[in-house]
């Protein structure tokens, strides 16, 4: 291949077989780049069963034991890389930095969203690793925002969305054996929520706008998390019998649970800390499998729903908005089908991961 590069993407935190949308993310990167017919290593650090992924992972990988740098820097590859990147923002930038200058690289930088608004972290040297890097690769046009404001030149930025595998496929078995363990009634709208249980995802609104409807439905929460108490506390307090609090859930309980729901709600919502979703894979997820979603209009699901198409979203803050929207897509079964139909489609032709790393290539080779 004449166009062939050579990447190096530093993911010393947050990388498989760590669970997570930042490891998942950039070993999907790092996949898709492979198979576009490019270079690529991974360096991360050795953490449990790193080294069963490894075999299988699809591209070569360089488990770090002691230290980073010291280590790195005595990587030979066959030719210089053309690229290093660095899968989140802040993380061992600085010694990536000196390394792109010894190596004669261009230097990326991923930004995911929250790594960047949240004000525990070090904002100078966020900043500084935005400004001296060549790139920033954003996960979505809110991220984008959110950097260029930061003093990012907007020509300097890429929105690189997380994209998804299209694979509406589920165990048979587990699915009926999954309807037999939580009695779960398919006559009854089922709704759910998969996510990581925290307040940014807007669960509360949801509690509070079904206790609204008076419809027969199912909601099922599942995930773990910090908030899981004030949603059982919440439900509890609203006299609700008919949520389900599932726990969390392997990758083939997740496609059951997404086959086995009408429509799937995460209402997010940026918090006073500015705890915000940097995008939301889990409304492409469902959407795959024909649902219809709902999520908040906030942070980086503008991008992962098309309002009116593929789902709808609503005011985050508002249990009014969101009751209403949900009682629609219930009373209204051939919208709901065809919202869920078009979502399908979208995910499938725009955020596979072919056609975002396409883009990404064209972009930085044009």
């Amino acid at each position: 291949m004449n166009n062939e590069k050579s990447f190096l993407i530093v993911a010393t935190r947050d990388f498989k077989p760590s669970v997570g949308g930042v490891a998942e993310y950039t070993h999907n990167l790092a996949l898709s780049l492979k198979n576009a017919g490019h270079n690529v290593l991974v360096v991360s650090r050795t953490v449990d069963d790193s080294e069963s992924f490894d075999l299988n992972a699809g591209y070569k990988i360089y488990r770090i034991k002691n230290n980073f740098f010291q280590e790195i820097i005595n990587i030979k590859p066959e030719n210089r890389f053309d690229y290093i990147i660095v899968n989140k923002c802040g993380s061992d930038w600085d010694k990536s930095f000196i390394l792109s200058k010894l190596l004669r690289s261009k230097l990326c930088l991923i930004a995911h969203g929250l790594e960047i608004t949240d004000t525990n972290n070090n904002q100078l040297k966020i900043k500084i690793s935005l400004k001296h890097s060549n790139l920033v690769i954003c996960n979505s046009s809110y991220t984008q925002e959110v950097v260029v404001n930061k003093g990012v030149k907007r020509k300097k930025t890429f929105i690189l969305n997380p994209g998804v595998v299209a694979d509406d496929t589920y165990d048979e078995k587990l699915y009926r054996t999954t309807i037999d363990r939580y009695h779960i009634d398919e006559e009854k709208t089922i709704i759910l929520s998969l996510c990581r249980i925290v307040e940014r995802k807007g669960l509360d609104t949801t509690i509070s706008a079904l206790s609204l409807i008076k419809k027969p439905i199912t909601y099922i929460i599942a995930g773990e998390g910090p908030y899981l108490n004030e949603l059982k506390k919440l439900a509890k307090s609203m006299q609700l019998t008919n949520i389900l609090f599932i726990g969390s859930v392997t990758d083939e309980e997740k496609k059951v649970l997404y086959k086995l729901c009408d429509l799937y709600v995460m209402p997010n919502r940026i918090l006073s800390n500015n705890d915000v979703e940097g995008f939301g894979i889990t409304f492409l997820e469902a959407n795959l499998y024909n649902k219809p979603v709902i999520g908040g209009r906030s942070g980086g699901v503008i991008d992962a729903i098309e309002d009116g198409k593929s789902g709808y979203l609503v005011d985050p803050y508002s249990v009014e908005d969101l009751k209403e929207k949900i009682a629609y897509l219930i009373e209204n079964k051939k919208v709901s089908k065809n919202i869920g139909e078009y979502g399908k489609s979208r995910a499938e032709n725009y955020f596979n991961w072919d056609y975002l790393i396409g883009k990404f290539l064209e972009y930085i080779t044009k």
